[in-house]
């Protein structure tokens, strides 16, 4: 895949995501900072729907009680009313799914849209498979009001080791390889963590279409650089959940 498809490539499937940044609101003259933040994918199988990880939701609950003045916002969309959209939540799974309209996914961004989840793909060995979402090391709180998210995208190969009956694990083993941030380019070293891609999607791309493989729920740069996913199917068409 040349440098060019890459860069087309996340153009397409950043339609599908967004930030979920949660924490206290920048009072004014405070300098910019780093906020807590997951990711959202948008589908749309029955319904128009949110998914991310229930500990996004934990997260964002502990602020919230913290802090009377913690913010939401999944891009320029303010949803502190989140407990009010839960159509189920999943403490082992950790996985949470919520309802959106799609006036409020252009509220997000214009160019946003919800993924046809009309059926799950199930990775296989060797199958050639995108991540996109924000770390957290890429995330700012730039003003009360504005917060700026870099995307990171990267394409890997999915081995067989790695697959279970529950979830699988898609490995960032080259030390060579060039991860896309917008218009920079990073190395996997030069990212110290990356929690900030809970609730990203891993997508594979079947001529243009993305397909929907899985959900990412857990960071493994303590062990190795890479992330564990759920597979697609455990979230149905209406935003529930099958469970084991």
């Amino acid at each position: 895949m040349t440098e060019e498809s890459m860069i087309e490539a996340m153009k397409l499937y950043l339609r599908y995501v967004g930030p979920f940044v949660f924490g206290p609101s920048l009072l004014a003259g405070q300098a910019e900072k780093q906020i807590n933040n997951g990711t959202v994918t948008f589908l749309c199988g029955d319904k128009p729907f949110g998914v991310t990880c229930n500990h996004c939701i934990e997260g964002y609950r502990t602020a919230r009680e913290n802090c009377v003045d913690t913010i939401l916002k999944i891009g320029n969309l303010n949803l502190t009313d989140i407990d009010n959209r839960l159509i189920d939540y999943d403490a082992s799974l950790d996985i949470a799914t919520f309802n959106m309209t799609f006036d409020e996914i252009k509220a997000v961004h214009p160019t946003k849209s919800f993924l046809d989840f009309s059926s799950p793909y199930m990775p296989r060995q060797d199958t050639a498979l995108s991540i996109i979402g924000f770390p957290g090391q890429l995330v700012f709180e730039k003003t009360s009001t504005l917060v700026e998210a870099q995307t990171f995208y990267v394409l890997e190969y999915l081995s067989d080791d790695t697959l279970s009956s529950t979830s699988f694990i898609v490995l960032f083993s080259k030390d060579t390889w060039k991860v896309f941030i917008n218009k920079s380019r990073l190395t996997i070293s030069e990212i110290d963590s990356f929690g900030g891609l809970s609730g990203a999607p891993i997508f594979y791309q079947d001529i243009l279409t993305p397909k929907f493989a899985g959900i990412i729920f857990e960071s493994m740069e303590s062990i190795s650089h890479g992330v564990r996913a759920r597979y697609s199917n455990v979230i149905q068409k209406d935003g529930r959940l099958n469970r084991p």
